[in-house]
């Protein structure tokens, strides 16, 4: 908590007075976006902000090209770009510049923010039947998705970061279609950065400003009649602020009854232990009385009631507000949220730390403030914030004094990027079900992968364990399976060439080709794991197994080695 306050405070602090203007562009967005007025105005660009001038980077070449590759596609570099950089080292920055240029970009924000939104659980308090449907899967990834939709329309599409907050419009399905009143404004669905989406609006009443007017944040973050929506109130603080009530440090009164409800609503207001959080929280809870549901029910859950928007005056007698500035619907806070220079300094934080795999230290203070600047500078689109970031040698693998850990260390591929590798793998998503195996701990390994908790909100794990690895040997399996059976054949072409696979021991440095194209670099000399895996398939193989049993023991342990789990 006090280096993430650190860096936030220093972010704001040592920046110019352009951190105030977060809407550096005002062009139109594209003929489907019409134009629309958001707070600020931006300084003329007051030069180039470099990071820390650090040692070069310590990975090679092909190595950041992978991890690059992995971190903005999702998946690993072709035979042909790894290739090209083996031949021309010199080409790797406009490889990456490519590679965030990618219609994939979006989904990888998209995967990207999914911690911090925590909407991808495996239930509801409401299931799929509350609104007539059978699929429960299909309910939930869609409402799981939603406001993620709009993190990957903005990415894809290059449309300002304010948008999140500031935006006339919500996303919707199919499925969303039929729970919610809705009404389409595209005729057809997108194909960027959230397949399956189109821009829509809600016709129950409510005023429409980016992720704060959707259904999925009121569903996902429910309130009772005694917490009067604060807890929704420090849920948005949190992913839009990286500002979590709950983590700050709290001198709590000992002589408050706490089953005395007109007694805990006084000392709220009074009680400079409870004001201190509890002056801000309160007004902007005061915005989202509209999202109260008495039950539920599908006439309920998820819509938004405008005749209940003025129910903070029987609550908490706190009018809506923001940090001293008053306000009266979802579309205000927007605005205020948009103008507070905390949004700008998150989203740079969540980028910054989800594509080091890491949290910021007290290190990269530094290096956030010079990506800070460069996401201004970029009209606060997230690929300017990316393009950013990927050039710093940081992570490139470049160690300076002082720091905390080696960044040459190689980074864990996650759960969410072996579920669009391998579906580009092997040309086949790993699903069950109908359900993301990586996205999903019911009938998933999300957890048990070293992924995120939505539910609880725990981060990734740190390094390697037990239960990643036994989660690792069985997706190992089923794809070293499809890909020798031949189930996509264009992908076990382009993995094993012209190989026969029926025939006897492969010679190493066909194995030590195919190992390349998996792990996406350039086929080399022959190594020492070469030699081991050739000696795997003759013992596979002299236990009475079939050739493409052997090669299926060979393509399960590449997918198991370092070299394929770490980046």
């Amino acid at each position: 908590m006090v280096i993430r306050s650190l860096v936030l405070a220093l972010g704001a602090v040592l920046c110019t007075s352009g951190c105030d203007a977060v809407e550096p562009s005002k062009e139109a967005s594209p003929e489907s976006d019409p134009p629309r007025d958001v707070p600020g105005e931006p300084e003329p660009p007051r030069g180039e902000v470099e990071p820390p001038a650090l040692p070069p980077a310590s990975l090679d070449p092909a190595r950041v090209l992978v991890r690059a590759s992995l971190d903005v596609r999702g998946i690993r570099p072709t035979e042909e770009e790894a290739r090209r950089i083996a031949d021309d080292p010199d080409a790797l920055d406009p490889m990456i510049d490519a590679f965030v240029d990618d219609v994939r970009f979006g989904r990888r924000m998209r995967d990207l923010f999914a911690p911090a939104f925590r909407t991808r659980v495996d239930g509801f308090r409401v299931f799929a039947e509350t609104f007539g449907l059978d699929d429960e899967v299909a309910f939930r990834t869609s409402l799981a998705e939603e406001p993620l939709a709009l993190v990957g329309r903005i990415a894809e599409r290059d449309l300002p970061w304010t948008e999140l907050v500031t935006a006339d419009y919500a996303m919707s399905n199919d499925v969303l279609e039929q729970v919610f009143d809705l009404e389409s404004l595209d005729d057809v669905e997108a194909d960027d950065g959230a397949p399956g989406f189109k821009r829509a609006r809600y016709l129950d009443g409510r005023v429409h400003s980016g992720v704060l007017s959707a259904s999925a944040i009121f569903v996902r973050y429910p309130s009772d009649d005694v917490n009067y929506n604060r807890g929704r109130a420090n849920a948005l603080s949190s992913i839009l602020l990286c500002d979590d009530y709950l983590d700050r440090p709290v001198d709590f009164p000992r002589d408050v009854d706490l089953t005395d409800e007109d007694g805990v609503l006084e000392a709220v207001r009074t009680n400079d232990g409870c004001t201190a959080c509890h002056a801000t929280l309160d007004p902007f809870a005061s915005y989202l009385f509209g999202y109260s549901f008495f039950d539920e029910t599908a006439v309920e859950y998820g819509r938004y009631h405008p005749e209940r928007e003025g129910l903070w005056r029987y609550a908490t007698g706190v009018a809506p507000g923001y940090y001293g500035d008053p306000g009266f619907t979802i579309r205000d806070l927007g605005q205020q949220i948009a103008a507070d220079p905390r949004f700008v300094d998150c989203a740079v934080r969540r980028v910054y730390e989800g594509l080091f795999g890491r949290r910021a230290e007290i290190e990269d203070i530094e290096a956030l403030i010079a990506h800070r600047e460069s996401f201004l500078r970029g009209g606060l689109t997230l690929r300017s914030l990316a393009r950013s970031i990927l050039k710093d040698s940081r992570y490139r693998g470049a160690d300076a004094p002082g720091d905390v850990r080696p960044h040459g260390a190689l980074k864990m591929v996650r759960p969410t990027t072996w579920s669009t590798e391998l579906a580009e793998l092997t040309g086949a998503p790993m699903t069950i079900l109908s359900a993301d195996l990586m996205h999903s701990d019911d009938v998933g390994i999300r957890m048990l992968g070293g992924g995120d908790d939505p539910q609880s909100g725990a981060a990734p794990a740190a390094g390697p364990g037990v239960t990643r690895a036994l989660a690792l040997q069985r997706i190992a399996e089923i794809v070293a399976v499809r890909l020798v059976d031949g189930f996509d054949p264009q992908r076990t072409a382009r993995v094993f060439g012209d190989l026969d696979l029926d025939a006897g021991a492969p010679a190493a440095s066909d194995v030590a080709d195919v190992r390349a194209r998996i792990v996406g670099r350039a086929p080399g000399a022959v190594e020492a794991v070469d030699d081991e895996l050739v000696a795997l398939f003759t013992d596979v193989e002299a236990s009475g197994e079939t050739p493409r049993d052997a090669w299926a023991a060979v393509i399960e342990a590449i997918l198991r080695d370092p070299d394929f789990t770490t980046y």
